[in-house]
This record gives C-alpha cells, structure tokens and sequence, in this order.
C-alpha cells in the first residue's frame, strides 16, 4: 500500500499546538478530561511532569489557561515531544521509501492546490490535475476553509474596505478554527521568542528542527 506521511518542523510543532490548545476547542474532549487528565499522545513520564503542577487534579486547557506563555510552552513541549520522536524516526525509516510520500505543513500552507494534487495523484497515478474528481477535491477543500492561502485572500478582501480591519480579520478568520493562527502573526512570533528561552530549546527543540532539516532537505 501507499502512505502519506504529515511532517513539520519541532519548533513549529509546539508553538502551533501550543496556542491551538490554548484556545481550548470543545470537539477536542481529551482536553477537558480530568479523571484522570489527559494530554493525548504523551508518555508516562510527560504526563507526570505536566499534571504534577496542579497535584493531577485539572485538565490540559485549564492548566494552560493558568500557565504563563514560557509555562505553557514548557507543558507543550512535554507533550508533544513523543508525537515529534515518532515523526522523526518515521521520517528516517521511510526516508527512500518509493510508496511513501512525506509532506510537510509548510508545503501544505504555501501551495495547498498543487500540495493536494501531488497526493491524490501519488495515491492514484491515473489522475491528472485537471481530472473531476481532483477539481472538486479542491473545490470542497477551499469552502470548508482548508485552503489557508485562500482564506488569507479571502478575509483581506473582505475586510479592506472596512475602518477595523485587523477586528474584522479576526472575527471572520474565527470561523475558520484551524486557520486562525495565521492570523495571529505577533503572538506566534512571541511564542517562538519564548520557546528559544528555555531550557528545553537547546536541550531537545535545537536538535530535533536540525534533525528535521537533514531529513526533510
């Protein structure tokens, strides 16, 4: 069979699941659980080290709404760093795997068309970008808002004209939970700041975007 495998860069990892789980969004269960808590995909000893601050009687988002920005970058690095190791070494198992196709978010952001036409055309060769079934993959992607680019474009336009526009960006970027990062510039930058201040940036963060750049080059 044929494998599409999702990577991005460590330190992009963080910051991003960082201020999405921030934001707390109720779909996302585990993150409210708190007999016992839960931080998805994490280790035992991350585990410990995250819900000792609270003596394990909180959840994940109540904890990071709590947590100053460098505490809650420390808590994400935590539990995020096993789905990192795990896309790592999958990154070097499958490295010349001709029936695995590696991909990365910044791939995904910067040309999402040709990004998901390069899939279904790896998972089906008899494709072409102009194939229906292709266009109205597209199609379907940009109005459930997946195309981020598109929603970039799309909330510029609408907002330009208007006397609050950095407010109406956001209002409408809102819909779109999953892009709203992206609209949010100056907190992923001060995000990234406090990351490179702590201990675990040169310890585990460092390293591990290095590895990353050796893999994914």
């Amino acid at each position: 069979g044929k494998l599409v495998h999702l990577i991005r860069k460590p330190s992009d990892m963080v910051v991003s699941s960082y201020l999405y789980h921030l934001r707390g969004p109720v779909f996302e269960g585990w993150l409210h659980e708190t007999q016992p808590p839960h931080c998805e995909s994490c280790d035992h000893g991350a585990w410990q080290a995250i819900f000792q601050r609270c003596s394990f009687n909180c959840s994940y988002s109540s904890l990071l709404q709590r947590a100053s920005l460098r505490s809650g970058l420390e808590m994400e690095v935590f539990r995020s760093r096993w789905q990192v190791l795990k896309m790592l070494q999958n990154m070097q198992r499958w490295r010349h795997e001709s029936n695995v196709l590696h991909i990365s978010m910044a791939q995904v952001k910067g040309n999402f068309s040709r990004t998901m036409t390069c899939i279904l055309r790896f998972l089906n060769p008899g494709l072409t970008a102009s194939s229906p079934v292709v266009q109205e993959f597209l199609a379907n992607a940009r109005n459930a808002g997946l195309d981020v680019q598109h929603v970039l474009s799309t909330v510029a336009a609408a907002c330009r004209d208007t006397t609050k526009g950095e407010r109406c960006k956001h209002r409408l970027a809102s819909s779109f939970n999953h892009a709203l990062a992206y609209f949010q510039e100056s907190k992923v930058a001060r995000a990234h700041a406090a990351l490179r201040s702590l201990d675990a940036w040169a310890q585990d963060i460092a390293p591990a975007d290095d590895f990353y750049a050796s893999l994914a080059g």
